[in-house]
């Protein structure tokens, strides 16, 4: 009687999120038979936490098995997150300190924060703060990547903006822009906005609006430089905007 082969079961992961991937593999034969309909070393995408069996044959058709758990972790909910200035206001010129405030406890995070569009810092749990000295017209907002299980990768929180009290005139915020474009007007109101490329064709074109802020996606355009018209319902604005 040949002795028995001695079979191994492997996992890529034994405790993994749900909606990924895992993939198993039997070492110590040349046949493996998996239950739970598994084809030995394919990815598949596991739904409940269990246990996996492997029966492994030789070329005399010995065999023997080998069991492994595998742990599926439920997604939850990634909290909101707000920032604000410490202790209160937030004025150009004057050295500034940001807090970063989350809707749920989170152990593990990292906070990438953005000034003007642009990646400023990046801090981990569980820094949760931001020294800055904003300059005029400043829009300041961070990213929240949570470590673990949830249903999404990031959040994004809110944007701090500092500007003076002033009256007819729009803000266009970031400058240069990757994936959205925020306008504000103070005391007007806006009634149209179009984007034109350099050679003056229309690139989008918004109309019949009556707000006094909006946000436009722009991550479906070129590179480049392009030009913002804003029509409000007291004056018309032209401006320069670069898309990254």
């Amino acid at each position: 009687m040949l002795p028995k082969r001695v079979v191994k079961a492997h996992a890529s992961d034994t405790v993994l999120c749900y909606g990924e991937t895992l993939r198993l593999w039997g070492s110590g034969a040349k046949l493996y038979d998996w239950s739970h309909g598994v084809i030995n070393n394919v990815s598949f995408l596991p739904v409940i936490t269990t246990q996996y069996f492997v029966t492994g044959y030789d070329s005399n058709r010995c065999e023997n098995t080998d069991r492994i758990n595998v742990t599926v972790l439920p997604n939850r909910q990634v909290p909101e997150i707000r920032i604000a200035p410490k202790p209160n206001g937030i004025e150009a010129g004057v050295p500034t300190t940001l807090v970063a405030s989350l809707s749920d406890t989170l152990t593990n995070y990292r906070l990438e924060w953005y000034v003007n569009g642009l990646l400023h810092s990046v801090g981990f749990s569980p820094n949760d703060t931001l020294f800055i000295t904003p300059n005029l017209y400043d829009s300041i907002y961070c990213i929240l990547f949570p470590t673990g299980c949830f249903v999404k990768d990031a959040e994004t929180s809110n944007v701090l903006l500092y500007k003076p009290n002033v009256t007819n005139c729009i803000l266009v915020f970031p400058n240069p822009a990757h994936d959205m474009l925020h306008i504000y007007a103070d005391s007007e109101i806006i009634q149209a906005v179009r984007i034109t490329d350099i050679a003056g064709r229309t690139i989008e074109k918004i109309s019949s609006i009556e707000i006094k802020k909006m946000s436009i996606p722009i991550s479906h355009l070129a590179a480049g430089i392009y030009h913002l018209q804003v029509l409000t319902d007291k004056n018309e604005y032209l401006q320069k905007v670069q898309v990254r």
